[in-house]
């Protein structure tokens, strides 16, 4: 039968009017205590014949968080800004006319995950929007694999150190284990294809991603230089041994631990391998005997059975240190190195040959990281950029006498001072970048939070890392 159409002795039918509204919007608090996640949304007033003594019910995944209110807005709590969200709003007038519609919260697209000067892990929004913290002592550098941050840290009252696995949405703990690391200082972890290594000064443990169980264990007779580098089968290891503490680098099998082959280098000191079309790059330096100056090289090995391919030698440097850890970008490989006297370069090679096709100053050794637009040098608190063909200086920033730790992101980089005691003054704990300019971004980022210790962060699902740091790979 067809509704009765509205007459002057029927004006209520409530099949004849109209009732309607709209969603606007939703904001976050913008409060780094807000342990609540307090969300707040807003919708427009009910319009319509039917708008008379409207109230509103509101729904938020599932279950009733408001019924019958008057206001246009509402607050939700425990909305985390990791996880997508689904609402309904529903409209109900004194006519008995009805009106409902669905609203989204999605999840925001980047995060990072940091440690707060108190110890634990905490998680942010890149916009600087606190999400979940995790108590778990004093950490180092997270790890991260889909949806699973791995971290090592030290219980700050039993001093026991353990691997966690934590939800990367929630903080939650998935799993934890004690590390075995004996009177060995935790040192660093790395991940690679559902294997978490922990790292120690001289022993290397290799976790199942899934439940943390040991899979195997490496210890070494001297000294390891952390991280290893972990490159799809295969794990290199800089370490030393032997009486003169001789330079080696080697490579184990990623999955069971077993030895595949070992370079032995020209010298006691040797750098951090990096990969890259089933190349070795890695550097090495010794002082010949009679002689004062030191004698340092780029080599490159085969991947699959450690044989040199060629070997370049440059001027001397500081072979174990982030800088000097090649970077690899098209047909390039990239060193950094600081001279016995004042002053750096950075060197470019091709990476086939070895020849030198261009070096340029810098003002201190660096960590190195690149992207499509040029090379970037990352010296304590300044920062360069160079020409990727030529080493032509494109834009540097020189901040204040601090040690920053960078991320380089898509047309950002992320710096901060890695302890709150560092930071005097009005130094500020995070700074951020204009890759195109050099130019510092204004940023509520430094207002809300102190982090210490280091930090990764998660873009669109990409994981971004420490520049001088051994998860930063550069393809």
């Amino acid at each position: 039968m067809a509704p009765n159409p509205p007459t002057p002795d029927n004006p209520k039918n409530p099949e004849s009017q109209t009732l309607s509204f709209k969603f606007i919007k939703f904001d976050r608090l913008d409060k780094l205590t807000d342990t609540w996640n307090n969300v707040r949304i807003y919708w427009s007033a009910a319009k319509g014949t039917a708008a008379v003594g409207v109230k509103y019910t509101v729904s938020f995944n599932g279950e009733v968080v408001a019924p019958n209110i008057s206001d246009t807005s509402c607050y939700l709590n425990k909305v985390l800004a990791t996880l997508p969200y689904n609402g309904k709003i529903v409209a109900s007038s004194a006519t008995g006319k009805i009106d409902s519609l669905n609203f989204q919260i999605p999840a925001d697209k980047g995060f990072i995950y940091a440690g707060p000067e108190i110890g634990g892990i905490n998680c942010y929004t890149t916009g600087g929007q606190f999400v979940w913290r995790q108590d778990i002592g004093h950490w180092l550098t997270p790890v991260i694999s889909n949806d699973t941050v791995f971290v090592q840290a030290i219980d700050d009252i039993t001093r026991q150190c353990s691997v966690y696995g934590l939800n990367a949405k929630t903080g939650k703990i998935i799993w934890s284990i004690p590390a075995n690391v004996g009177y060995d200082r935790p040192v660093s972890m790395s991940y690679n294809k559902g294997i978490v290594f922990s790292t120690t000064d001289r022993d290397i443990y290799a976790l199942k991603a899934s439940d943390g169980s040991q899979l195997w264990h490496l210890g070494q007779s001297k000294y390891v230089i952390p991280v290893p580098r972990v490159f799809d089968d295969l794990l290199f290891c800089s370490t030393s041994e032997g009486l003169t503490y001789d330079g080696l680098l080697k490579a184990y099998n990623a999955k069971n631990g077993t030895l595949r082959w070992t370079f032995l280098a020209q010298g006691s000191s040797i750098g951090r391998a990096t990969e890259k079309d089933n190349v070795v790059y890695i550097t090495d330096s010794h002082v010949p005997q009679f002689t004062a100056d030191r004698v340092v090289a780029l080599n490159a090995l085969d991947a699959t059975t450690g044989q040199k391919k060629w070997r370049t030698l440059y001027l001397d440097g500081n072979v174990g240190s982030p800088g000097t850890r090649p970077l690899v970008v098209g047909n390039m490989v990239f060193i950094s190195t600081l001279l016995d006297t004042p002053g750096a370069f950075v060197y470019a090679f091709d990476k086939n040959s070895g020849q030198l096709l261009w070096k340029a100053a810098a003002k201190y050794e660096g960590a190195l990281a690149a992207d499509a637009t040029g090379l970037y040098v990352f010296e304590n608190s300044d920062i360069m950029k160079l020409d990727l063909q030529t080493g032509r200086l494109l834009w540097s920033w020189y901040g204040p006498n601090t040690s920053l730790q960078y991320i380089l992101t898509p047309g950002k980089i992320y710096g901060h001072v890695p302890s709150p005691f560092w930071v005097t003054g009005s130094e500020r704990p995070f700074r951020l970048f204009d890759t195109q300019t050099g130019k510092e971004i204004v940023s509520n980022l430094p207002s809300l939070f102190q982090p210490a210790g280091q930090f990764a962060i998660v873009i669109d699902g990409v994981v971004y890392y420490l520049t001088d740091g051994d998860m930063y790979k550069f393809n």
